[in-house]
């Protein structure tokens, strides 16, 4: 393959562009303008202003707003493995929404839920009405925005490992209540730090006592020392 690149960039022949296409094996570039068209929500400006009042987490996503940032964006994120994001309102506000989809389906019993969600809600409300990316990541205050991210993919898949495993059922239970208050009845009256028939003291730890040295030790060595010191 590396040979086939090579005569194709040698010769520069027409021919050689469907064979540069075809080493592509159909990636599309995420950023292009017309890929942002078809996963867009296509919110008309009628609809923005019909929509204006009602709080960010209850309207439709508007791909176009978000894609609007002020501010240069930094070089680097200075972390390793975290590259610097070029649309971060879009990617933090597609997740945000996804994350509240998902939460659609855990119970309110779950506190987990409920607090995921505020602050959630909280997020969001600020990257839509700031419009920095510096303002964003001072308002929120959880490091850069870069990081934010990150926590919303990690918050993502913990929502869908939940929704798999489904912990509420085994919680929440009358009978499961009972049994956790039965176990930590228990564990009150348990010393951990000591185990039965086991010494309290480390013999290995406590060297054995040494001998008394002569000299020192004497009756006429303390009587000698004392009379010094007078």
């Amino acid at each position: 393959m590396i040979k086939w690149l090579q005569v194709c960039i040698k010769y520069r022949s027409q021919s050689s562009i469907p064979a540069m296409k075809a080493l592509s094996f159909g990636f599309v570039r995420p950023f292009r303008h017309k890929i942002y068209e078809q996963i867009s929500e296509d919110v008309t400006p009628r609809e923005r202003d019909q929509e204006k009042e009602a709080p960010v987490w209850e309207r439709r996503f508007d791909f176009n707003k978000y894609m609007v940032h002020k501010g240069p964006l930094k070089l680097s994120t200075g972390l390793a493995m975290l590259e610097v994001e070029p649309f971060p309102r879009m990617k933090l506000m597609k997740l945000y929404y996804l994350i509240l989809t998902e939460l659609k389906d855990i119970p309110d019993s779950f506190k987990y839920k409920l607090l995921i969600r505020e602050l959630i809600r909280y997020r969001m409300k600020v990257v839509d009405e700031h419009e920095s990316i510096q303002e964003i990541e001072e308002i929120i205050k959880a490091g850069i925005v870069e990081k934010l991210i990150f926590i919303a993919h990690n918050e993502l898949k913990l929502l869908r490992i939940l929704k798999e495993w489904e912990p509420w059922k085994h919680l929440l239970t009358p009978e499961a209540t009972a049994k956790f208050k039965e176990t930590l009845a228990k564990l009150r009256n348990t010393n951990f730090s000591v185990e039965e028939n086991e010494p309290t003291k480390n013999e290995k730890e406590e060297p054995p006592l040494r001998a008394p040295t002569f000299g020192f030790e004497s009756e006429e060595n303390k009587k000698q020392l004392q009379h010094q010191l007078q």
